[in-house]
């Protein structure tokens, strides 16, 4: 069974959450501009392409909204 979080399966949410505790190793929180950043830029484009679990328009909307608010943004 597929776990989701905003059609999100378990293994994006993985993803994201090694991503943004590399970024704090190397720059103490995540960014867009590290591997947090790549992992949603490539969500985006498998998105794009019809090969994400989620659609362009949650990747751009809610993901991204949630990620910059964790950031602060």
């Amino acid at each position: 069974m597929t776990i989701t979080v905003a059609g999100l399966s378990a293994k994006n949410i993985e993803e994201i959450h090694i991503a943004i505790k590399e970024d704090e190793k190397e720059s103490g929180g995540a960014s867009f501009e590290g591997k947090t950043g790549a992992w949603f830029t490539g969500l985006l484009s498998k998105a794009a392409k019809g090969a994400a679990e989620v659609g362009v328009d949650v990747v751009s909307s809610t993901i991204s909204k949630a990620l910059g608010n964790y950031m602060g943004g």
